[in-house]
């Protein structure tokens, strides 16, 4: 946003200097990109007045000029500029005088005559022809006297108004206000604490002339457009604008055009409401229909070019159809012409997401557009239609016919009120500061403070400009900035540790966890958070699932983003078929990430956020935070078997287990039955006891085809949360055993559909005191062992702390659990 330094001084009587200013707004939060002094690089150039024009002796194409610089002497100066005449006034570089582009002027001889400076056109000053319409493209810059106050011999750069200083700020998207020079100098009347001065508005109208007569306005999609108000000016006299509304212009980097353009133009810039001029002989019908494209294709717009267009797409129409494209660009029918005689001022509010989505799609960004996608209050549009209409009577620019139309779906709305306690805000920020402290750097904000109904509370009234004023966080930021960030000790926290920074024990875990899984082997990757609505139907999750259940992003930047996601799987399916793609088909990584499900969906998987339940009066009354579920999430994808991969995600999954003292004898595989996403031979729910800590499984085949995979991956997603809450600490280290351990092998014929964990979990329940360790260690089948049986080996190891075992102290264990698998109706295979 630029706005020369002079245009904020008529609102705000400012005497600091330009360097000051700068840095004072960019402390309280009104960034300063960059300063722009015009001429700052010319001197030496004043005003003159050609007194007399010769034919040059030597030269057919050089004329020699006489010219009044103010002294007693006139000054000669040879030039080939084909614009010059007599009583001209012009700017003219004296000898020694600095032009744009290093250019240095030196008295000099031009075919015999002297030449004692130079006549001086635009470009040589560093002015863009561009700006300056109605002067000559070809040949030195001839100077209106109606348009400015001169004097021969003055500094022509300052006569000019060319001395002014812009800046540039840097606007954020929470700060819509700022995007006008109103915005600007209210920060500026803030920061230094200086009152603020309104622009007076006023006009008189034609009691011949009414609006309603004029125009008709139908606004048919309400839900897109909030507020129009149309008025009309007859009688138009379109001509060149004064200097002082063109040098505005200029200045904020906007060409001027003519009068009435100029006005529209002016108040967008001053009031931060774009406004649109229509030419009334253009709108078949005088009517203004607002409505959707529909059917519509296709609109030229001012810039020439034509425009497609979605039946979504809102629109500034007529009888005949589209005239504009809502809060974007008119039409070019519609433009006003130098024989314009009857125009209309639009001043409207649309949805900032329409005008958001169809200046995206059209790759068509204006001023206009600009300030729309931010939002604007719909009280802004009968501000500016005010100071437009005034700026014409100013100007005398044609006669205002009398009333407003205006058509208001909301109607008056009530302002915002914030509930906050001064103490909170002081202690929060650091300082000690007092009630009525506190409260003056509020009211800097033009918030209106009264005394709320709890004792030590009051209400702050958010003027209706302030759309990012919502709590009392953002009361707090008011208060800071406005007392000075540069004043603020630093300190630590009430509470906090005075150290150079620690982990928390959360963290702690967290760290550690990587370690393990980067020790395995994998690559820690991070991802986005934002997916397709499709993603669903790509893992195949069923119809019902809570994972179709998405949080929608309210301002997406496509489609392919536009929900949270609610299952990690498909961010590493993307990775494994980028990494493929590549030649790379064997990998692992891992990832610490958060899945979003509404809030209804709150369980114990779910991250705390005690901070947030503990300042819960504090969020705006329609905050929906919405849940968050940390995973821990291991894929491993390669070409090898698909047993292999499974088998390695299963032992990183255990080491993760005796790191954080899980007993692994107490952990279930399930087989799943509503994990569509995996193969149904290939996956199971983990659980410890009756807690579902998460699930690893082989992806189908169907899944991997749906995101161009030929290769095999398998995925180990854990609930961060649960799986932390069952850590627990871990033995102390003992001593390396004195005496041998006795060793039992077994193979044991059971059904297939037998778990080798619960064989496992029958041994260690009847292997006595001295049983330390039971392992699988061959599988085997044959068709001799009996239909659909499996004979699984496991090694037993015995082991005492006091002595060596005999066999005669380890038989008695063997036949109990021989015992216990007769029971079981299973055998060992001799």
């Amino acid at each position: 946003m630029k706005v020369s330094y002079q245009w904020i001084k008529d609102f705000v009587a400012l005497d600091a200097s330009l360097e000051e200013f700068c840095d004072a707004m960019t402390l309280s939060g009104t960034k300063v990109e960059e300063v722009f002094e015009q001429c700052i690089d010319i001197d030496g150039v004043v005003i003159g007045q050609i007194e007399e024009v010769s034919q040059h002796p030597n030269a057919d194409k050089l004329v020699l000029c006489q010219v009044n610089i103010g002294n007693a002497d006139k000054i000669q100066i040879v030039t080939g500029a084909p614009n010059v005449e007599k009583d001209q006034f012009v700017p003219v570089a004296l000898t020694g005088a600095h032009l744009a582009g290093d250019l240095k002027i030196k008295k000099s001889k031009l075919r015999g005559q002297i030449s004692e400076g130079m006549l001086c056109s635009l470009e040589e000053l560093g002015l863009d022809q561009h700006f300056f319409p109605n002067a000559n493209n070809d040949g030195i810059y001839v100077i209106d006297t109606d348009r400015f106050n001169i004097s021969l011999g003055a500094d022509a750069c300052e006569a000019l108004g060319l001395r002014e200083a812009i800046i540039d700020y840097e606007i954020t998207t929470n700060r819509p206000d700022c995007l006008s020079v109103e915005g600007i100098a209210r920060e500026a009347a803030a920061t230094f604490n200086l009152p603020y001065t309104e622009r007076e508005t006023g006009y008189q109208t034609n009691s011949e002339l009414c609006v309603e007569d004029i125009i008709k306005v139908e606004v048919q999609d309400q839900d897109l457009c909030s507020r129009f108000m149309a008025a009309a000016v007859k009688n138009v006299k379109i001509e060149q604008s004064p200097e002082w509304l063109s040098r505005r212009l200029r200045s904020a980097g906007i060409r001027p055009i003519n009068n009435i353009v100029d006005i529209s133009n002016f108040v967008m810039l001053e009031t931060g409401q774009p406004l649109h001029v229509y030419d009334l002989r253009q709108i078949a019908g005088q009517e203004i229909i607002v409505r959707r494209a529909g059917s519509d294709h296709e609109i030229q717009t001012l810039d020439g070019q034509k425009r497609s267009l979605l039946p979504d797409t809102l629109m500034i129409c007529d009888s005949n159809g589209p005239i504009g494209l809502a809060g974007i660009m008119g039409g070019i029918e519609s433009e006003v012409v130098s024989d314009t005689t009857t125009v209309v001022f639009e001043a409207a509010s649309f949805s900032k997401r329409s005008i958001h989505e169809t200046s995206k799609r059209l790759k068509l960004r204006t001023e206009a557009s600009q300030r729309f996608e931010r939002g604007i209050p719909d009280k802004r549009c009968a501000d500016a239609i005010h100071l437009a209409l005034t700026l014409v009577e100013k100007l005398e620019a044609g006669e205002i016919a009398s009333g407003v139309l205006d058509i208001h779906s909301k109607g008056k709305t009530d302002p915002v009120t914030i509930n906050y306690s001064p103490q909170r805000i002081s202690e929060f920020l650091g300082l000690k500061l007092t009630d009525k402290e506190v409260n003056a750097l509020v009211e800097r904000s033009y918030c209106k403070v009264t005394k709320g109904e709890k004792k030590g509370f009051y209400q702050a009234e958010v003027p209706y400009w302030r759309l990012d004023l919502k709590q009392e966080a953002d009361l707090s930021e008011e208060v800071a900035r406005f007392y000075g960030y540069n004043r603020i000790p630093k300190r630590f926290f009430a509470g906090s540790r005075s150290t150079l920074g620690y982990r928390s024990e959360h963290q702690m875990q967290e760290r550690k966890i990587k370690d393990i899984l980067i020790g395995s082997g994998c690559y820690e990757v991070q991802t986005v958070t934002f997916e397709s609505p499709q993603t669903a139907d790509l893992l195949r999750f069923p119809t019902g699932d809570n994972r179709r259940n998405h949080v929608k992003v309210l301002n997406p930047l496509g489609e392919q983003m536009s929900i949270m996601r609610s299952s990690p799987l498909s961010e590493m399916l993307k990775i494994a078929q980028r990494n493929s793609a590549y030649g790379e088909n064997d990998g692992a990584v891992f990832e610490l990430a958060n899945t979003y499900h509404p809030q209804d969906q709150r369980d114990d998987r779910d991250r705390s956020f005690t901070s947030a339940k503990k300042h819960q009066d504090l969020l705006p009354d329609d905050s929906k935070l919405p849940t968050e579920r940390p995973h821990v999430v291991v894929g491993l994808w390669s070409d090898k078997p698909s047993a292999d991969l499974f088998f390695k995600t299963k032992g990183i999954f255990e080491q993760l287990c005796r790191s954080f003292g899980i007993n692994e004898r107490q952990l279930n595989y399930l087989r799943p039955e509503e994990n569509r996403e995996f193969h149904p031979g290939q996956s199971a729910n983990i659980y410890l006891k009756e807690l579902k800590l998460g699930s690893l499984g082989t992806i189908h085949p169907e899944v991997l085809a749906n995101f161009d995979l030929e290769i095999n991956f398998v995925i180990l997603d854990l609930y961060l949360e649960r799986f932390l809450a069952s850590a627990r600490p871990l033995d102390k280290v003992k001593d390396i055993p004195r005496f041998p351990a006795l060793t039992r092998d077994l193979a044991i014929v059971a059904p297939r559909d037998v778990f080798a964990a619960d064989i496992a979990d029958l041994i260690y329940n009847k292997g006595g005191e001295y049983l330390r360790n039971v392992e699988l260690f061959d599988v085997y089948s044959d068709d001799k062992l009996g239909e659909n049986l499996l004979s699984r080996a496991y090694a037993l190891e015995f082991i005492s702390e006091e002595r060596s075992l005999s066999d005669e102290e380890v038989n008695p264990f063997i036949e109990d659990i021989v015992t216990a698998l007769e029971e079981k109706g299973w055998s060992l295979r001799l």
